[in-house]
């Protein structure tokens, strides 16, 4: 990070924070995510989850909010053609209070008192009564008022900047009363201090004095090193925004004096900035970064997480960040603003799959068969090399699953199942294989039964009650192309290379029921259930299935990405209340 300092600033101390995590689930986690790296990271300390930065609510309002307003635990927000009010008092369960349209695009909202002020570029100023959120009203409107995309309130006035024009609008005179030529630019932006207006047009920020809003005197310049994207201040601290450029400190005296207190380049591009002593967080184009300005001089980024798509406007209130995203309101834990740090990992192959049995991890690794690691210490997993007892045995090893001290392992082709004994987990022993039609890709364990999904195979039903005679017990879907395969009680899904999702009742393994279709995740490319909630992921998005009905499963909710960063998921992953893309 790039920092340039022309004075150092007191600011409080960081939060610390102690692990009490077992070492077995970091090391599982390190293992899944991280164990295949070509440098070992290493940890100084470790933190529970809760004490990490994350997503703990995301609201999908059907339009994108570009402007909002924060009171009382309740966001108002402008959306292309509309105003919410949404209350946001349980992040994780935000609920859209009440809704209306407007036939222009509205564009920025304010409040006074219990009104608020929504701008549209065509149908002019908008005043809602906001009295009670759940039954807002229009009561009055100025049609000829319009076009503004920044505005702040300063001591009841609104402030706006409009076609060249910056514009002071009293709500009590329902007028405005003034208006004077302003540099306009491609990102023009508002922001206040006390009795002090801060405007930009692209690199250029304005200094004015709010006393008398009818004078609206200009007190002061200052030309940031990039077009300004979003104010920020409190007190006599203000951040700029500048995109690519990163964050301007500035310090504005109440005489409108400007003093650069530092420059930080954060890597991203950054779209809007709040800041809470001692942190700043930092909203990029499609993340949010927290950084530690405890000491301005020397800015260190603790954390940064995925909004999974393009943000527009940032919120911290308590412990909670609120970013507005092209699909809604995404709601952030930064209690703790620290990301999870990267534990530990090893080079090695390319992993397919990966088990983990006591201190140690088993990944399948296409063609070089199936490799074991001692993750007894995470910080420093050491590959212990290939399976001996599979060499020469087993071609593109897809998919291994550990039940108590059986490893099983489906391979693509010739001997598609191997059956290991983990009496030393170091060395497994092989106990018996079995040959299936076509080249499996997928396996799941349940009881003395092991299932197969193979492409131009179907799904095979594999007896493994004696270890070292593994035999078929039943083939369904022969010849179609299964890809993944997910158990579900007394049932398994099977998704195709074909775009159909297959229910196949296995309450019988050795007797399974007729496959049935599931139009309802037609195109699903795997499924991870838990309980009776399905998560599918298909090309472009993630939906939550209702699955208390099988047979029919409901759509409860979905997230989607904008353009194709979903396309290419490999796997997802549930850990209590959180899902892993």
């Amino acid at each position: 990070m790039a920092v340039r300092s022309m004075s150092a600033a007191s600011r409080l101390p960081g939060p610390r924070s102690e692990s009490n995590m077992s070492a077995r689930m970091i090391a599982v986690i390190a293992a899944m995510i991280v164990l295949f790296l070509p440098n070992v990271v290493r940890s100084s300390e470790c933190l529970e989850y809760r004490d990490y930065m994350r997503e703990i609510g995301r609201l999908y309002t059907g339009e994108t909010p570009f402007d909002i307003e924060h009171r009382d635990g309740l966001v108002y927000a402008v959306t292309w053609y509309g105003f919410d009010i949404i209350d946001i008092r349980d992040p994780g369960n935000m609920v859209v209070l009440s809704s209306m349209q407007f036939y222009g695009w509205t564009t920025t909202v304010e409040l006074v008192g219990n009104f608020a002020f929504v701008m549209t570029r065509d149908a002019g100023l908008h005043v809602i009564d906001v009295t009670d959120p759940r039954a807002p009203r229009i009561v009055w409107k100025l049609p000829d008022l319009h076009g503004y995309s920044s505005s702040v309130v300063e001591n009841g006035i609104i402030y706006y900047h409009s076609d060249g024009s910056l514009c002071a609008f009293d709500p009590l005179l329902r007028r405005v009363v003034v208006k004077r030529a302003h540099p306009r630019g491609s990102s023009n932006r508002i922001g206040a201090l006390a009795g002090r207006l801060l405007v930009s047009a692209d690199k250029l920020l304005t200094v004015h004095d709010t006393s008398d809003p009818a004078a609206l005197r200009e007190l002061s310049r200052f030309q940031a090193p990039a077009s300004i994207w979003g104010i920020w201040g409190q007190g006599d601290s203000v951040f700029l925004s500048c995109g690519d450029a990163g964050i301007v400190e500035l310090n504005v005296a109440a005489d409108g004096a400007i003093r650069e207190v530092a420059r930080m380049d954060l890597g991203v591009e950054v779209e809007r900035v709040e800041a809470r002593y001692p942190w700043l967080y930092v909203l990029g184009r499609a993340s949010l970064t927290t950084v530690d300005i405890s000491d301005t001089t020397n800015p260190v980024v603790r954390g940064k997480i995925n909004t999974l798509a393009v943000s527009y406007r940032l919120l911290v209130s308590d412990n909670t960040a609120f970013v507005t995203t092209v699909y809604g309101v995404m709601a952030i834990d930064v209690t703790h603003p620290y990301e999870a740090p990267l534990l530990g990992g090893m080079p090695g192959p390319a992993a397919k799959d990966v088990a983990v049995h006591d201190d140690y991890a088993y990944f399948a690794n296409w063609s070089s068969g199936v490799w074991v690691a001692s993750i007894s210490d995470p910080g420093n997993p050491v590959a212990l090399g290939p399976v001996e007892a599979l060499q020469g045995l087993t071609n593109y090893v897809t998919s291994v699953e550990v039940r108590g001290n059986r490893l099983y392992c489906a391979n693509g082709t010739g001997n598609n199942l191997s059956v290991l004994d983990l009496k030393d987990p170091a060395r497994p022993v092989r106990l018996g294989t079995v040959s299936v039609p076509g080249f499996c890709l997928d396996l799941e364990v349940r009881d003395s039964y092991a299932f197969l999904g193979c492409w131009s195979g179907g799904l095979h039903i594999v007896d493994v009650a004696k270890p070292g005679a593994p035999r078929l017990a039943s083939t369904v879907l022969a010849n179609q192309a299964i890809e993944r395969l997910e158990l579900a009680e007394d049932h398994i899904i099977a998704t195709s290379g074909t775009g159909t999702t297959w229910l196949v009742d296995v309450s019988d393994p050795a007797e399974p029921g007729v496959p049935r279709e599931l139009a309802a995740l037609r195109h699903a490319k795997f499924v991870h259930v838990r309980g009776k909630i399905g998560y599918v992921v298909f090309s472009g998005r993630v939906g939550l299935y209702d699955l208390s009905d099988i047979g029919n499963p409901i759509l409860m909710s979905q997230i989607a990405a904008e353009n194709s960063s979903f396309s290419g998921i490999p796997d997802i992953a549930i850990y209590k209340t959180i899902c892993y893309i």
